[in-house]
């Protein structure tokens, strides 16, 4: 223990013990508090973009018992092992589980990077970011149209929902920072298979690419030329819009 009463690795701030490393209130040092669209991690304020994922030292993947989201999911968690420095580890749990997300879905744990395969259907972390106004791009759609909207309400895409469909679908991959701190890696398609692709996009193009990119949010069309019933590497993705 340490002087304060707190455990190693612990911090006493006002009275209560804290984690630096990953408090977004005493990040670093007590008193130290991120802006809004930072998260802290290895005990500093940093951008939640594309850029600091491998700063979170471990990676949660959020199932949700829809094989081709968690399939995405898992994923995108293995290439951040695969390709972090500092080592990231994985780890899965049920989105109802281990205290991750509020009984409403709310993420609201420091310290690791919650990875989501698919949207706000079954999401429960995604649903609440998008109806709480957290997320940077939602899922607007109506009974005709697939629509993607930005935050600020503006729509970055909209097609006929019918045009869509295995092996044509618009797709978003983003990093939203939740009002508690916590950070979630998203990856979407209107259709299952686009879930799968916007994940491959992830690992294939962005996660490689990270050291450069400020971005936030990526929306994608993902065609099947290959018609392989799944992303491949002879598919296409086009970039509709990217921000921050």
């Amino acid at each position: 223990m340490d002087v304060g009463g707190c455990s190693a690795g612990q911090a006493c701030c006002a009275g209560n013990c804290v984690d630096p490393d990953r408090d977004p209130a005493h990040c670093g040092q007590c008193g130290r508090a991120c802006s809004g669209d930072q998260f802290c991690g290895s005990s500093a304020c940093r951008a939640a973009d594309f850029s600091q994922l491998c700063e979170l030292p471990l990676a949660t993947v959020l199932l949700d018992e829809v094989t081709e989201d968690d399939d995405a999911g898992l994923s995108m968690a293995a290439a951040l092992v695969a390709s972090c420095t500092p080592a990231v580890t994985r780890r899965a749990v049920a989105q109802g589980d281990g205290g991750v997300l509020t009984a409403g879905g709310e993420p609201v744990v420091w310290g690791e990077l919650l990875v989501a395969g698919g949207g706000s259907f079954r999401q429960q972390a995604v649903r609440w970011l998008e109806q709480n106004g957290a997320a940077q791009v939602s899922d607007t759609s109506d009974a005709v149209n697939a629509i993607y909207s930005l935050r600020d309400g503006g729509v970055v895409s909209s097609v006929p929902a019918a045009t869509l469909g295995p092996t044509l679908d618009r797709v978003v991959v983003q990093v939203v920072r939740a009002p508690s701190g916590s950070v979630v890696l998203s990856a979407q398609g209107y259709h299952a298979p686009g879930t799968l692709a916007a994940a491959r996009y992830f690992v294939q193009t962005l996660l490689p690419a990270r050291a450069t990119l400020t971005t936030r949010w990526y929306v994608l069309e993902w065609e099947d030329l290959d018609a392989s019933g799944g992303p491949t590497a002879g598919d296409r993705y086009t970039v509709i819009a990217s921000g921050s």
